[in-house]
């Protein structure tokens, strides 16, 4: 016996390779495989892009945080929408804000 046996006398070779003999059989086989082909294929991209992507701190949580700041230029365009909505704002904090700068 040259063959490694299973206990109800098939060869490993006989169990692992099934012939499915109906188209549909054959359809469901090959949709189950190509299922499961993209299932791990996506796993793999996630955890590649997971395992490579830093993670962004950002600082900035407020108007007033952004007003302390010197990294980051920020502005508005002089006669657009928002020059005029901080021009005219009441708001305690966005005052300060446009005043300092």
């Amino acid at each position: 016996m040259s063959e490694v046996q299973c206990g109800n006398k098939h060869s490993w070779g006989t169990v692992l390779y099934v012939r499915y003999r109906a188209v549909s059989t054959r359809m469901v086989a090959g949709m189950w495989w190509f299922f499961t082909l993209i299932m791990i294929s996506s796993y793999t991209a996630n955890l590649a892009a997971f395992l490579t992507v830093e993670r962004m701190d950002s600082p900035i949580e407020s108007a007033e945080d952004l007003a302390k700041q010197t990294k980051i230029k920020y502005g508005a365009l002089r006669g657009g929408s928002t020059a005029a909505f901080f021009r005219v704002s009441r708001a305690a904090e966005i005052v300060i804000c446009c005043t300092d700068h």
